[in-house]
Parts: structure tokens; C-alpha cells; sequence
């Protein structure tokens, strides 16, 4: 457990921004993301979480999701995983109005 991290993200979320979108805490909380060990998957859903609060533009997030999606799907190999994954991209697309792989 990196307890410098949970420091970290605490004082990200109490200076007051995390709760009325003023500051820059979505960018602390970027940054932190990008500093956060894959194997620290408390800390990334906390992260994940607290950003996706602070997200002023859903839409263009899921948007810019799904590119990265699409840049990688060709990779997937046709079986029930590479399906059941494009079948997601597609929902997701379909929920934010967007063409589908």
C-alpha cells in the first residue's frame, strides 16, 4: 500500500474543489493516476471514482475512451473475449451517440 499516494489523494479531495468543481483537483487527481502502480487497485478506483465526479464533460471522456478503444480492438482475436469486448465498445458508443466500431 503507498500510503504517500492515499495522502496525497486525501488532501487532492479536502481542499474543498473535489466537492464544488472549483481548484484544480481533477488535475491533481490526472496526476495521481498517472503516478499510481497498476497493482494499487484500491488507489486507481478511488482515483477513478473521485475524478469521474469532477469529469465537466462526460461525453467527451466516453468520446476519447472509445478512440483509445478503437485504436487497440483490431488486436483482440475473434473469440467470445475479443465479442464480448467489441459488443461493450459498441454499447458504449450507442449510449454516447457515436458511430460504432
Amino acid at each position: 500500500m503507498d500510503t504517500a499516494l492515499w495522502q496525497e489523494i486525501s488532501a487532492a479531495l479536502a481542499g474543498g474543489s473535489a466537492s464544488d468543481g472549483s481548484g484544480d483537483a481533477l488535475g491533481q487527481l490526472t496526476d495521481l493516476w498517472n503516478r499510481c502502480p497498476p497493482e494499487e487497485a484500491a488507489l486507481r478506483c478511488v482515483v477513478a471514482h473521485y475524478a469521474a465526479d469532477l469529469e465537466p464533460d462526460l461525453a467527451g471522456e466516453a468520446r476519447r475512451h472509445l478512440a483509445k478503444a478503437r485504436e487497440h480492438v483490431s488486436q483482440l482475436a475473434d473469440d467470445g473475449y475479443g465479442r464480448m469486448i467489441r459488443a461493450g465498445i459498441d454499447g458504449l458508443a450507442q449510449r454516447c451517440d457515436v458511430d460504432t466500431v
